[in-house]
């Protein structure tokens, strides 16, 4: 069922943490969406999401086949989240809420300044304008340590 603008509002008004385990994930909307409320977002290090996401809040892993995953090709793998790693991320924020509420609250600032400085509405037009710069001057390939759109 979809969700509406108010409900999607209301639920990022409830939560103070948005944990997202997925083992491959594109842009991640859902992040990017939890992100934007200043909701620190804890995810693997592997997807859409790492482009825009403070590396400390990226969860270390290791890749596995996708097998008997339905479509998937045996080529293709899935990441796995440190589950050890994951559950020390979250206890961390935990105990900071509960134990310095003005401190969770600035490191919730903090994080949507770094993801909105990473890739707000501005670094993303900046970052459109330069990818179809690139393919007007038959350069389709992204630099090094150039981030993708």
């Amino acid at each position: 069922e979809k969700m509406s603008d108010i409900d999607i509002e209301r639920f990022f008004n409830v939560i103070d943490i948005y944990y997202c385990p997925s083992r491959g994930e594109g842009y991640n909307v859902p992040a990017a969406m939890a992100a934007r409320a200043g909701i620190p977002v804890i995810a693997g290090q592997f997807g859409g999401h790492a482009d825009f996401l403070p590396k400390e809040y990226l969860l270390q892993g290791s890749f596995s086949p996708a097998l008997g995953m339905g479509a998937y090709d045996s080529d293709q793998f899935w990441y796995n989240i440190d589950e050890l790693q994951a559950i020390e991320r979250l206890r961390y924020f935990v105990e900071l809420k509960r134990e310095n509420p003005q401190g969770f609250s600035a490191k919730q600032q903090q994080f949507r300044d770094t993801v909105i400085e990473k890739a707000g509405p501005e670094v993303f037009v900046e970052k459109f304008v330069e990818a179809i710069k690139n393919i007007f001057h038959g350069n389709t390939t992204l630099g090094a340590g150039q981030e993708s759109i």
